[in-house]
C-alpha cells in the first residue's frame, strides 16, 4: 500500500524540512498557547466531505489574555470618559462566530455544522465541525495559530506566511486525490534562520541539561495531528502513515519527541539523505510522523 514514489521529494535536505517544520510547530503552538491541534478531513467518492477540528489553549494563557482584554477595555473607557460605560461582556478566547466565519478562509463553500466547547485538565477550547461540497475548493492553513482569534491589541501583518495544504481530486471508480503539502523546506529553514538570533545559529554544542529541562517543560502535553480521511477502501497510495482508510500527514507528540533529545539530533545534522534513508530514520523516532512526500497520491474506491 505504501508505494513511495521518489520523484515526487528532492533528495536534498529531506531531514531538514522535517527538523524545521518541526521547529514552526513547536513556535506556532508556543507563542498562540495552543496545548493540541486535531484537524480530520474526510473525502466521500464524489469530492464532497467534512473537516473536523479540535482546538485546546492553555488555561494560564487565557488567563493572561483575560488581563490583557481587560486593561484594553480600562484604557478606552478612561479615553471616552464622558461616554456611558456599557456592561463588559465576559471574556472568551473562542466563539462560534469566529470559527464560522473563518470557515469562508478554508475554502468555496465550507460551511460550520456544529461547535461545542471542550475542557481539559490544562486547556479549554472548542471541537467543530465542517461540511465541503468540493475538496478541489479546499485550501487549508495547517499553522496552529490561524484558528484563533487576533490577541488584544494585535494587528494582522501582512507579511505573515500561510501554510496551506491544497488538494485536487478526480472522481471515478476509484476515485483519485492528490494532497499537495505546505511550506517548501528551502523557505521553513529561511525562516527560522531569520528568527533565530545569531549567536544561536551556530552548530557549536553546548546547550545546558537544564536549558533542554526547561524546554521540555515548556512543551509538555503539547499536540499537533492532521490526517485525511477517505470514504471507501484505499486501492493504492505513496502515503507513508496509513491505518485503515485514514492517512497522517503530520503527528507531533512533543512529550515523546523531547523524551528522545538525541532523535531530536539526527534530524538536525542530517542535512543530505536520501527518501528510503529518511524514511527509515523517521520510523525510529518516537512521536514524530511527518509524510516527505511533495505530493501524496491516494486512490480509493
Amino acid at each position: 500500500m505504501n508505494l513511495y514514489n521518489s520523484n515526487n521529494v528532492n533528495n536534498g535536505g529531506i531531514m531538514n524540512r522535517v527538523f524545521y517544520t518541526v521547529l514552526l510547530a513547536m513556535l506556532g503552538l508556543t507563542v498562540s498557547g495552543c496545548i493540541e491541534t486535531q484537524m480530520l478531513v474526510s473525502v466521500n467518492s464524489d469530492g464532497s466531505g467534512t473537516i473536523e477540528e479540535r482546538m485546546l489553549m492553555n488555561k494560564m494563557v487565557i488567563g493572561m489574555l483575560e488581563g490583557m482584554g481587560d486593561a484594553f477595555k480600562v484604557e478606552g473607557e478612561e479615553e471616552d470618559s464622558d461616554e456611558p460605560v456599557e456592561q463588559a461582556e465576559p471574556f472568551s478566547m473562542f466563539s462560534e462566530d469566529d470559527v464560522a466565519e473563518r470557515a469562508e478562509k478554508m475554502g468555496a463553500g465550507v460551511k460550520l455544522v456544529s461547535y461545542e466547547e471542550v475542557e481539559s485538565a490544562t486547556g479549554t477550547g472548542y471541537s467543530a465541525r465542517f461540511t465541503f461540497d468540493d475538496i478541489n475548493a479546499i485550501n487549508m492553513d495547517q499553522n496552529p495559530g490561524s484558528a484563533l482569534p487576533d490577541m488584544p491589541g494585535e494587528e494582522q501583518s501582512a507579511e505573515e506566511k500561510e501554510e496551506r495544504i491544497h488538494f485536487q481530486f478526480t472522481p471515478g471508480s476509484p476515485a483519485r486525490l492528490v494532497i499537495k503539502p505546505f511550506i517548501e523546506e528551502e523557505e521553513i529553514e529561511e525562516e527560522i534562520t531569520e528568527d533565530m538570533p545569531e549567536d544561536e545559529q551556530s552548530d557549536e554544542p553546548g546547550e545546558s541539561d537544564m536549558e533542554f529541562e526547561q524546554m521540555k517543560e515548556l512543551f509538555r502535553g503539547m499536540r499537533m495531528t492532521l490526517a485525511i480521511k477517505v470514504n471507501g477502501d484505499i486501492e493504492e497510495t505513496n502515503a507513508q502513515f496509513v491505518d485503515g482508510s485514514t492517512i497522517t500527514l503530520i503527528d507531533f507528540n512533543f512529550d515523546q519527541m523531547l523524551d528522545n533529545p538525541e532523535a531530536l539530533k539526527v534530524l538536525e545534522k542530517s542535512e543530505e539523505m536520501s527518501p528510503a534513508a529518511a524514511q527509515e530514520v523517521l520510523k525510529g523516532i518516537e512521536g514524530i510522523k511527518f509524510d516527505i512526500d511533495d505530493e501524496i497520491v491516494v486512490t480509493f474506491d
